[in-house]
């Protein structure tokens, strides 16, 4: 009996040494190959797409998944190449929920280059994604830092929304953009103000910028009154309050340009015995487009003469209106080719203007029916005005310039056009 067992043994030992391991397969393609789906021939090689359920070891210790044949380079190979379009699969880590970016604790001992899945589910470490220990703390894959978030300042007076107004009762959706400075390239958990005036913020978690940057809510919901609407929040350590929806979004160091469509250049106010002047006659009436300064100026243009004058008429004024139903200050100083106009603490009613000049020309002109070869300039003809402005902190500089063409007939007015050039600078 005793040589019997010897015997059986000496036959198992090339079997332990040389053969491999197949489950689910009489035909293993490596040490050990499990079959998952037992769809391997016999005797050939396995299609890719029969390799699609395979898990190999091979000899030299790599191992393959979705695959028979893993890159030599490679300890470990996941292949989903020859799993369907609508069934592929990801790789997914070991996930826990760290509390600080140095935790050591929820992982005892962690070796440099460890991989997990933070879930972000502890409030006090809101980062949620992959990190990796580098020895003394957890970094990002790309090996930014997952120290807490700070900034040096938000510049809430730069806070705007795209698109830039909104309507009462009509469902909204836009962006909040948050201009900062001095980001520590640090983390910011997800955030949700709100509701406010029907609306709400919602923040994504993510990063800081090293140095200055932006940071961007979803901004959605439907208003409930038509004015700026008042958003308070932290952000990186800082508060800020501000307003939205203000119909501006030029923010510091932006400049915005309008071109309006043509108007008839014969349009001549008249006096409203109401008001003082006739709303006809505001470009507003004709262009819809003209921009609003923190939600309670509208750039506007009052046009008084009919353009298609020779020259030296004054046919149009620069304004600003009050759109709200509440008083609003301005500190302004106008700078024109004719004269200047300027006012501190002015207060405009609702519904009130402020004029920025006397009135300026801006004609047809010298209307020439053929070219000249040098040209030293008329007085009259074209005229045209720099504002600085103030309000609510915010410093604006305007343009305003107005062309009157001819279209190249010089006896015939009728099919003359008049467009208005503005353009807004945000200083601060």
């Amino acid at each position: 009996m005793k040589a019997k067992f010897i015997f059986l043994g000496m036959l198992l030992i090339p079997l332990s040494v040389y053969s491999q391991v197949g489950v689910n397969t009489d035909n293993p393609k490596a040490i050990f190959h499990v079959d998952g789906a037992k769809d391997n021939p016999n005797a050939t090689d396995p299609t890719p797409a029969q390799q699609a359920n395979d898990f190999v070891i091979t000899s030299s210790g790599s191992v393959g998944i979705g695959t028979n044949t893993p890159d030599p380079s490679s300890m470990f190979e996941i292949n989903v190449d020859n799993l369907n379009s609508d069934n592929k699969k990801g790789f997914l880590g070991p996930r826990v929920s760290l509390t600080s970016f140095t935790d050591d604790k929820t992982v005892p001992n962690p070796t440099k280059g460890l991989l997990v899945y933070n879930t972000g589910e502890n409030t006090n470490f809101p980062y949620s994604g992959y990190a990796v220990w580098v020895g003394d703390q957890w970094e990002t894959l790309d090996a930014r830092p997952l120290i807490p978030g700070k900034v040096e300042d938000i510049s809430c007076n730069s806070v705007y929304i795209t698109p830039s107004t909104f309507t009462p009762g009509t469902a909204y959706e836009g962006i909040m953009t948050v201009p900062y400075t001095r980001g520590n390239q640090g983390v910011y958990g997800a955030q949700k103000i709100g509701p406010f005036n029907g609306f709400t913020a919602t923040l994504k978690p993510g990063h800081f910028e090293k140095g200055d940057g932006e940071v961007y809510y979803s901004f959605k919901g439907t208003a409930i009154t038509q004015s700026a609407t008042y958003v308070t929040f932290k952000l990186g350590g800082v508060n800020c309050s501000t307003t939205v929806g203000s119909g501006s979004d030029v923010g510091v160091g932006q400049y915005k340009s309008y071109v309006t469509k043509n108007i008839n250049p014969s349009i001549v106010a008249v006096k409203d015995s109401a008001k003082g002047y006739k709303v006809s006659n505001y470009l507003s009436n004709f262009d819809s487009t003209l921009p609003i300064l923190d939600g309670k100026l509208r750039v506007d243009i009052y046009m008084t003469d009919n353009a298609n004058n020779e020259s030296r008429t004054i046919t149009f004024n620069p304004r600003v209106i009050n759109i709200t139903l509440n008083p609003v200050k301005i500190w302004y100083s106008s700078t024109a080719s004719n004269t200047n106009l300027s006012g501190a603490n002015v207060i405009l009613a609702p519904g009130g203007f402020a004029s920025f000049s006397e009135g300026l020309y801006a004609n047809k002109g010298s209307n020439q029916p053929s070219p000249i070869y040098n040209f030293d300039g008329v007085v009259g003809d074209q005229e045209n005005i720099m504002v600085d402005l103030v309000i609510n902190e915010k410093w604006y500089k305007l343009t305003f310039f107005s062309v009157v063409d001819y279209k190249d007939t010089p006896y015939d007015d009728s099919d003359n056009t008049r467009k208005f050039y503005i353009t807004i600078h945000r200083v601060y």
